[in-house]
């Protein structure tokens, strides 16, 4: 390439360049842009008053003293401390575009920009802290108590009436975000007087007629006889079913075909653990083998968000027979669970509400609370 080079800046090449390249089959941009390079190079070093020293062309280490110049430009001296523009993450981790520092540069305005990013990230943790205890103490507890004087004290009803929290999101697209859905565990049991029915063998059956709950065997699912009406019936008596491992297999055979909007939950899928609050949609969940009745709490302790076409969804938290500590126990544990399941936590938390099945709602999460939440985030 050197040859070539010399032979371009030569009088028979520079009379007609163009046409020289042509002959030889040459590339005239790419050698222009090389002597536009080196010309460059020479400007700088004039600039910088540098003095310009060459190896004769017909010096035997003409070609090596380039070389050396070379692999002297790409090595990189050793160094404590570097600046690089772009990190390479293959095989093996390459820094490319690399400048030797001091330690020395860094004590002084890095310094103070270290330190700025550092109180800017205390002040938005202690304001996060003041957000979450704000919500917790201000608008949780006075709203819990003006809840339970109101449906134990001004309008006490002839049943028992639940509390459910209701949620408004923002800033979220379901036919576009992945829709989120999750399960956690209360406290304590939002929903005491839910139906349960136990899909199981005789032990099984023994066991639950002895604590007083429902039962059914295989015999008795036999006997719906794949009748979409009786099956229909049979959801919506109750809210949940514990199924046994020897029966669970066997619930496809006897309760096919049925409502789609039924079957999906109730007895085709296998992998539901979990319970879903939804009209029309009755889960089941797997029954240990030892002691039947000892996780109809666990179930009727349980709730479910699930992310569907609206943003908007609720959940039974509690009843106005728990205690204010129990609801807030319970709220808290709900709400902290729901921003850990959203895509941009709290920035999608439109409105949080909780209301009573007979009382006013009442409202947790206001503009500016949701503003100084967002700003801690």
């Amino acid at each position: 390439m050197l040859n070539v080079y010399h032979a371009f800046k030569g009088d028979a090449a520079q009379a007609d360049p163009k046409q020289w390249c042509y002959d030889h089959f040459l590339n005239y941009r790419s050698l222009q842009q090389a002597d536009n390079v080196r010309l460059q190079l020479k400007r700088i070093m004039e600039r910088e008053e540098l003095e310009l020293v060459s190896t004769p062309f017909e010096d035997k280490k003409y070609y090596e003293n380039i070389r050396r110049a070379l692999v002297s430009g790409f090595s990189c001296r050793d160094s404590d401390w570097v600046l690089y523009h772009e990190f390479v993450l293959t095989s093996k981790n390459y820094i490319r575009t690399v400048t030797a520092v001091k330690a020395e540069w860094l004590l002084g305005d890095m310094q103070r920009a270290i330190k700025q990013t550092m109180d800017k990230m205390r002040r938005k943790e202690q304001m996060k802290k003041e957000a979450v205890k704000k919500l917790k103490a201000l608008r949780v507890r006075s709203n819990v108590q003006a809840l339970l004087d109101y449906s134990n004290n001004e309008k006490k009803r002839n049943f028992l009436e639940t509390v459910e929290l209701q949620i408004g999101l923002k800033n979220y697209d379901p036919q576009r975000d992945k829709r989120f859905s999750g399960t956690v565990r209360l406290p304590q049991v939002p929903r005491p007087n839910m139906s349960i029915c136990i899909l199981g063998d005789q032990h099984d059956i023994d066991r639950a007629k002895h604590g007083g709950v429902d039962a059914m065997s295989a015999d008795d699912l036999k006997k719906l006889n794949k009748n979409k009406k009786l099956i229909k019936k049979l959801a919506r008596k109750y809210d949940a079913f514990l199924a046994s491992d020897s029966l669970i297999k066997q619930i496809p055979l006897f309760s096919v075909p049925v409502c789609p909007r039924v079957t999906s939950t109730v007895f085709i899928s296998r992998s539901c653990t979990a319970l879903t609050q939804c009209s029309g949609q009755v889960p089941y969940t797997r029954l240990p083998r030892r002691r039947p009745l000892c996780r109809i709490n666990e179930v009727k302790s349980t709730i479910k968000f699930q992310l569907k076409k609206v943003l908007c969804m609720g959940v039974a938290v509690g009843n106005v027979d728990m205690t204010s500590e129990q609801l807030i126990a319970n709220i808290m544990l709900a709400i902290n669970y729901l921003v850990s399941l959203l895509k941009k936590g709290w920035q999608n938390v439109g409105s949080l509400t909780i209301k009573a099945s007979m009382s006013p709602p009442k409202r947790l999460l206001d503009a500016e609370l949701r503003v100084t939440i967002m700003l801690a985030n």
